[in-house]
């Protein structure tokens, strides 16, 4: 795989927003626990798992009034 420049931008991009979470106060530790783990594990395995999280919740907090 080539490294264009869109490519190494959009990494640079998703480096900063992980970082944003990691070090920020308003996340949770499960959340910062839970990105950290992510990043050691296959990138589609780790997508998948976050889809099929977002099915789930989606469904189940579509009840939910805020």
């Amino acid at each position: 795989m080539t490294n264009t420049p869109e490519s190494t931008d959009r990494l640079e991009v998703n480096e900063q927003q992980i970082a944003w979470i990691l070090e920020s106060s308003g996340m949770s530790q499960w959340l910062k626990n839970t990105v950290r783990s992510a990043l050691d594990n296959d990138p589609v395995r780790t997508l998948n798992d976050v889809e099929s999280t977002q099915h789930r919740v989606g469904r189940a907090g579509a009840g939910i009034a805020y």
